[in-house]
């Protein structure tokens, strides 16, 4: 039988992904790898797509693909270039 996922394990993981999403946002100046990261970082506690959208001011496409960035390409898929 599989364990189950430890809530402090997924704590964790989210912590960590937290500090480097923070530190890419203090360690590069262009607004729109702010947004980026912003958009990847409200994403991850689960905030809904239209309470993203809404307080970052942008699409819920824009919302979802830099999410799949996120997802496929991890921290570097967020910077521009």
């Amino acid at each position: 039988m599989e364990e189950p996922i430890s809530i402090n394990w997924v704590g964790k993981i989210l912590g960590g992904i937290m500090e480097e999403l923070i530190s890419l946002i203090d360690s590069n100046p262009d607004p729109r790898v702010l947004k980026h990261t912003l958009t990847v970082k409200m994403s991850l506690p689960c905030y809904p797509l239209a309470i993203i959208s809404e307080t970052l001011q942008v699409s819920a496409p824009f919302v979802s693909k830099w999410k799949g960035v996120y997802q496929q390409a991890g921290m570097t898929g967020l910077n521009l270039g």
